[in-house]
């Protein structure tokens, strides 16, 4: 009890920097973003400015695997058949592996789908590559494999994904660390001790768990278990091709970070957009009261004082069923989960950039 405490306090402690750091990080990409797309081609600051990108970038990744240690990490969830998303990994991962290990893949052809994001799958699934690639230096034998398991007595279905390699294997001592954040066997500079504590937070948020046998000597297996979905009928149609969105039209903008609102704003109007914009959900209540027509769009972020992105769209929706809505945020809490799901709306995660700004607003117009 008192190692889950600790690792439930290390997690909030991870979530709370990392929603802070998710607020400067989107100002750092975004400003160094339009000031590439301003300098001349030949203006000998760019090549500074990439490199802040590119540290931004690198911010980016390790905030992600803070957010997910602490499984306050965005999701955005569909139903997946892990067998195409194997096979589509499938290149991809040989090319990380050296040629003395050999790869091979055992699919269930009657796999059930899980509800899970594809981007952190995918993530959980490089991560266990690496590791196991890291624990057969002279070579080896690694496996992935797909079943399903259905509980006796729950009747609950399962679906399984093994991934088994023949490496050094760990110790008891060892195993009982492997999930701590930062902890790691490798040489300095060789890993960040965030795989699997990643890997757990990433499953555990998505409904399932994850679990490690090993010995020394003798390689190690991780099995991850997801909740098993019946997979759909098949359904075909064809959709009308999209109108193209016309950028116009008042926009009401909720975003307690200074900073944040500012380039949202410019962003927005740079687009074509006028903005209103409002330091939290109950100052953009109080201007919304004051209009007769609705909103082109309403942009919020999800976690504010006073009055949050959920309750102010739940709101305004009560005026105005159908209004368009893009959600900000830089990480997923109770607060944001029990409202943002219950309504339409499109999901954006900081840190962002401009391009990625706009294209929420065009999915969520178009989905309007």
């Amino acid at each position: 009890m008192r190692v889950a405490q600790k690792l439930e306090a290390v997690a909030q402690l991870a979530g709370g920097v990392a929603h802070d750091f998710n607020n400067l990080l989107t100002v750092i990409s975004t400003y160094t973003t339009l000031l590439l797309e301003t300098a001349p081609a030949d203006d000998p600051a760019r090549e500074d400015l990439g490199e802040i990108a590119s540290a931004a970038e690198r911010a980016t990744t390790l905030t992600s695997q803070l957010l997910a240690f602490g499984r306050r990490q965005l999701l955005a969830p569909r139903l997946l058949d892990l067998n195409v998303v194997i096979r589509d990994m499938s290149e991809v991962l040989r090319r990380f592996l050296p040629a003395g290990i050999d790869l091979d893949f055992a699919f269930d052809d009657s796999l059930d789908r899980v509800w899970a994001d594809r981007g952190q799958v995918e993530q959980v699934l490089l991560n266990l590559i690496l590791n196991a690639r890291d624990a057969m230096p002279n070579g080896g034998r690694l496996s992935v494999a797909t079943r399903n398991v259905a509980q006796a007595g729950s009747g609950e279905r399962w679906v399984l994904l093994d991934v088994r390699d023949s490496g050094m294997g760990m110790d008891a001592t060892t195993q009982a660390r492997i999930f701590d954040p930062f902890f790691t066997t490798k040489r300095p500079g060789k890993g960040t001790g965030l795989g699997l504590s990643t890997a757990l937070g990433i499953v555990r948020q998505s409904g399932g768990d994850l679990e490690v046998e090993s010995a020394l000597g003798a390689g190690c297996r991780v099995t991850i278990r997801l909740p098993g979905l019946a997979a759909p009928a098949n359904t075909t149609g064809l959709r009308k091709p999209a109108a193209p969105i016309v950028h116009s039209g008042r926009v009401l903008l909720a975003e307690d970070d200074d900073a944040v609102r500012r380039i949202v704003a410019r962003t927005l109007e740079a687009t074509g957009y006028s903005v209103i914009a409002a330091a939290d959900g109950a100052a953009a209540i109080a201007e919304a009261n004051a209009w007769r027509e609705a909103p082109r769009l309403l942009v919020t972020d999800l976690i504010m004082p006073r009055v949050g992105g959920a309750e102010l769209a739940s709101t305004l929706r009560r005026r105005w069923p159908d209004l368009p809505t893009v959600f900000i945020s830089a990480y997923a809490s109770p607060e944001a989960s029990g409202g943002a799901g219950d309504f339409p709306g499109v999901l954006l995660h900081k840190p962002f950039v401009p391009a990625d700004m706009i294209r929420a607003v065009e999915e969520a117009l178009a989905a309007a």
